[in-house]
């Protein structure tokens, strides 16, 4: 779909416009109306003075957010060579940003997704932060057993210990065994020797539907990592074996990572 952009002065709407002006200059606006990006371009030339180098810089960024938008690589590609010409930056950098974009967008969209999906069976809880952990750490196991590629990118980070004990820690063991033996593990037979079948059909068998699982996996990997670094701040804060100083220096630091999370 083109998409254009009519400016009608001080008319209100077309019907407006056409009683005031007539068909004929109506459609002589159509004709001249320009494409929605190239809108957009000029409304940023009249906001910035492309003179100073600051305004310059925020320029070029805010188009480089409205070409990651284009879907066509040539329509970006011709888009990114007239701005490179017109600013002086080189189109590297311009592409650079829009694929710097792209990765951010794309991590926007698997933490979503991530968000969105419900913890299965059992394995639930009534503490929201608790609840996202598991959450994470159920779809974690989804992506190992669905892609081996990813143990070792688990491995180096996490343990059975950062798993909730019990049918995920079970899971992590048994995905780990069976590719240290260089073995693909498959979900029917992981289930049918689980104690918990069920649980693990339904943390093995969904499909997330997540085109990019390194990344997800790397965004679930600091989700539980976080989350598990501050279970432990929490139980030292509330030790008996720590002072006070100690117990106010860790409050302060929870306070601090927690805030960082939006």
């Amino acid at each position: 779909v083109t998409v254009r952009v009519l400016t009608l002065d001080e008319s209100k709407d077309p019907d407006d416009y056409i009683q005031k002006h007539g068909v004929g200059a109506f459609n002589r606006l159509i004709k001249d109306s320009k494409l929605q990006i190239e809108y957009k371009i000029s409304k940023l030339q009249e906001k910035y003075n492309l003179d100073n180098i600051e305004e310059k810089v925020k320029y070029v960024n805010e188009l480089a957010s409205e070409f990651a938008k284009i879907a066509s690589p040539v329509e970006r590609e011709l888009y990114v060579s007239k701005i490179a010409e017109q600013t002086g930056v080189s189109a590297e950098s311009i592409i650079s940003e829009i694929q710097r974009l792209h990765a951010v967008n794309a991590r926007k969209s698997t933490i979503e997704r991530f968000k969105l999906t419900p913890s299965v069976g059992a394995i639930k809880s009534r503490d929201p932060k608790k609840e996202n952990v598991l959450r994470a750490q159920q779809q974690l196991l989804n992506l190992m057993c669905a892609d081996k590629s990813l143990f070792s990118l688990v491995s180096k980070e996490l343990t059975s210990d950062d798993f909730e004990e019990g049918v995920l820690r079970n899971l992590f063991n048994d995905l780990s065994t069976a590719y240290q033996k260089g073995k693909q593990p498959e979900a029917k037979i992981i289930v049918s020797q689980a104690h918990n079948a069920s649980e693990v059909a339904q943390i093995l068998h969904v499909d997330p539907n997540i085109s990019d699982k390194p990344l997800a996996a790397t965004e679930l990997i600091r989700l539980i990592v976080k989350e598990n670094q501050m279970e432990k701040m929490l139980r030292t804060a509330a030790s008996d074996d720590v002072t006070s100083e100690q117990k106010l220096l860790q409050l302060k630091q929870i306070l601090k990572k927690g805030g960082r999370e939006k």
